[in-house]
C-alpha cells in the first residue's frame, strides 16, 4: 500500500514538472500609425494576432493610397505609415478656342500666376471664377477651376473706329491742305463719338455739323489736328499733321 502511495504522489510530481514546463508567456507587441508623421493611434497585440488598422484622416490635397505594412499576424513591434498622393486638380480655361500660356493642373503645393493672352483684337481684362476676377492660384487651393477670360469689347471697338479714320484720312489731312470737305463726327465701324481739335485757329472744326473752316495767315501754319474718338468711358486719340500755305 505504501508502496502504491508513494508512486501517486511522484506521479502527481512529474505532471506538475511538466505542466510548468509548458507556462510560456505570450508576447504583446506595440503597433503605432502614423499619417504625415503623426501619431494617430497606438495598440497593443499579442504575438501572431492582427492590428485593428484605423480609418486614415483626410489631408488637403491629397489622396489616402493605403498603408505601408500589410495586414498581416504581428511579431514584433511595428510602425505603420498612411501612404499618401498628390492630387493634381484640373484647369479649363475658357477663351473662345484660343490656345492660353497657361498649366492645365496645379497642386495644394503650386502657386500658379497667370499669364493673359495674347490678342491684338479685344483688350483683356482678366480671369475670372466664378465671376471674381483671378491673378493667381494661391498655395494651398484644391478642387478643379473653370476660368473664364474676358475682354474690354467697347475699347475694341473704339480702336477699330480709330484705325478706320485713320485708313481714310491719312492721305487727306497731311502735306499741304488748300481745303476740307466735312469731317465726320462718328466711326464708320462702331459709331463711336468724333470730336476734332486744332493746335492753331488756322483751321476750325465745327463741333455739330464738321464743317471745316480754314484761315490762311501770312506764313505757312503748321497744323496738328486732333481726333477723339470716344464711346462709354473709353477714349482714343490720334493725330493728323499738315500745313495751310499762307495768303
Amino acid at each position: 500500500m505504501r508502496k502504491h502511495l508513494v508512486r501517486f504522489f511522484m506521479l502527481i510530481s512529474t505532471i506538475g514538472l511538466l505542466t510548468g514546463c509548458f507556462n510560456v508567456k505570450v508576447p504583446y507587441y506595440t503597433v503605432e500609425f502614423y499619417a504625415q508623421d503623426q501619431l494617430i493611434k497606438s495598440e497593443v497585440v499579442k504575438r501572431s494576432h492582427f492590428a485593428t488598422y484605423p480609418d486614415a484622416p483626410e489631408v488637403r490635397g491629397y489622396s489616402f493610397e493605403g498603408w505601408d505594412r500589410e495586414r498581416l499576424p504581428v511579431r514584433s513591434d511595428l510602425k505603420v505609415n498612411a501612404l499618401y498622393e498628390l492630387i493634381h486638380y484640373q484647369i479649363t480655361y475658357v477663351n473662345d478656342g484660343e490656345p492660353v500660356d497657361n498649366p492645365n493642373t496645379y497642386t495644394v503645393l503650386d502657386e500658379i500666376v497667370f499669364n493673359n493672352p495674347t490678342t491684338g483684337d479685344f483688350v483683356f481684362l482678366g480671369w475670372f471664377l466664378d465671376g471674381v476676377k483671378v491673378e493667381k492660384i494661391e498655395k494651398g487651393t484644391i478642387g478643379d477651376l473653370t476660368l473664364v477670360a474676358v475682354y474690354d469689347e467697347v475699347n475694341y471697338m473704339v480702336r477699330e473706329d480709330k484705325e478706320a479714320l485713320i485708313d481714310d484720312y491719312k492721305d487727306i489731312l497731311s502735306g499741304n491742305v488748300e481745303a476740307l470737305d466735312a469731317l465726320p463726327l462718328v466711326g464708320t465701324v462702331y459709331q463711336s463719338k468724333i470730336t476734332w481739335q486744332s493746335n492753331s485757329t488756322g483751321v476750325y472744326v465745327n463741333p455739330f455739323t464738321g464743317e471745316v473752316t480754314i484761315t490762311k495767315g501770312e506764313q505757312i501754319q503748321e497744323i496738328i489736328l486732333y481726333a477723339i474718338i470716344e464711346k462709354d468711358n473709353y477714349v482714343q486719340l490720334c493725330e493728323f499733321r499738315f500745313n495751310i500755305l499762307s495768303n
